[in-house]
């Protein structure tokens, strides 16, 4: 159904015509065809102008490799979840993640293929709920150390592990589920910050 019920004349665009990998279904098939344009929305529908009958909204085309359309075909009582992943571009951790101690960073790698993304934590949650399709991506999440000491430090009988090792066996522990992830994140230090550092007075203060 289409968000509004009148559209005047100026904000249709009709009689459009697509070759295909342009637009597809709603159940994920390529449509090639006439269609029509909301400007106003952005909205996509099948036919020429609108049929209330025939118009189906249509989305953008997302190509699904031979595999999972074979899988689809195969399984077509299961419901897939999308296949849309994006990659976090930046992070910079908050004061209260300094304070804390460590982040926690949050991967994603397609089954087939050697592609790992960074995600956020939203995307993360999502593929295991199947919003991001369980069948498609494996997930893990790294506990990720960025204050204390850098190096182990031994007292006595006594070791304490530094970041730098401790991040190291995270990245080692999420091999297990996501491998290649160590080849990913090489810098052990990354997001670090040292906040025993103290900030030298001003000497022009009074």
């Amino acid at each position: 159904m289409r968000i509004r019920s009148y559209y005047s004349d100026n904000e249709i665009i009709p009689n459009l015509y697509t070759f295909g990998k342009e637009w597809q279904r709603p159940d994920g098939t390529e449509y090639i065809g006439l269609y029509h344009k909301y400007i106003t929305t952005d909205e996509i529908y099948t036919e020429p102008t609108w049929n209330q009958n025939k118009s189906v909204k249509l989305s953008e085309y997302s190509e699904i490799s031979p595999a999972v359309k074979l899988y689809k075909k195969l399984n077509s009582n299961i419901k897939i979840g999308t296949q849309t992943i994006t990659a976090l571009v930046s992070f910079k951790p908050t004061q209260q993640d300094y304070s804390t101690g460590y982040i926690t960073r949050y991967f994603l790698k397609k089954v087939n293929e050697d592609l790992i993304y960074e995600v956020d934590d939203i995307q993360y949650f999502d593929q295991l709920s199947n919003i991001i399709d369980v069948r498609l991506y494996n997930g893990t999440s790294v506990k990720w150390y960025i204050t204390g000491e850098t190096t182990n430090t031994v007292n006595g009988t006594t070791t304490t592990l530094g970041v730098i090792t401790k991040n190291r066996q995270a990245i080692k522990d999420a091999e297990t589920l996501v491998p290649g992830i160590s080849k990913l994140i090489t810098n052990l230090l990354e997001y670090y910050e040292d906040t025993d550092y103290v900030v030298p007075k001003d000497i022009n203060e009074y």
